[in-house]
């Protein structure tokens, strides 16, 4: 009977490990999307400087500068993608 336990004991482990493992990599490789997260809300000059993910200098600048910079309305690209989306799908 104590073998039994054993080797429930020993399946328990392992499954525990392996989630450690799994959700220490899916953190690992989550960095770098939240890192683009956090650093599109930050001004250009802090970007590099301030590599974490800290929201210490928090600017929605950067939004509105990339939705004015190009000189034509974004709705008009907006707009565009949705007619072809449309026209794919019918």
């Amino acid at each position: 009977m104590s073998t039994t336990t054993d080797i429930n004991i020993a399946a328990a482990v392992r499954r525990i490990t392996r989630v450690i493992l799994l959700v220490a990599a899916a953190l690992l490789m989550s960095y770098p999307l939240l890192w683009l997260i956090s650093s599109s809300f930050k001004p250009e000059s802090v970007i590099f400087s301030d590599a974490g993910l800290d929201f210490n200098h928090f600017t929605l600048r950067n939004y509105v500068e990339a939705w004015n910079e190009l000189g034509v309305p974004f709705g008009a690209f907006m707009l565009n993608s949705a007619v072809i989306c449309l026209l794919a799908i019918v």
